[in-house]
């Protein structure tokens, strides 16, 4: 079987077209991918953030915490030197 000249350049012509616009299609893929990849951090502790009690909360929390300690260990050293 032979194939003529034309037929040959022409089916190199549609297959560059092909690989042309499937490059096209992963690049922008990539720069998808990119920008997505980027942007992650952010969301997951925005996420985070919206789970769990806000850091003002936080530092409140442990503030009462070591009032609460700090009340306990006053009053058994008080009690202990009575």
């Amino acid at each position: 079987m032979t194939v003529a000249r034309e037929d040959c350049e022409k089916h190199t012509k549609v297959m560059t077209e092909k690989i042309d616009k499937l490059k096209d299609k992963l690049v922008g893929f990539e720069i998808g991918i990119t920008k997505t990849l980027a942007e992650m951090p952010k969301n997951l502790a925005d996420e985070f953030d919206g789970r769990y009690a806000d850091k003002k909360t936080e530092k409140t929390v442990d503030k009462v915490v070591w009032l609460v300690l700090s009340a306990f260990v006053i009053s058994i050293l008080g009690f202990i030197l009575k």
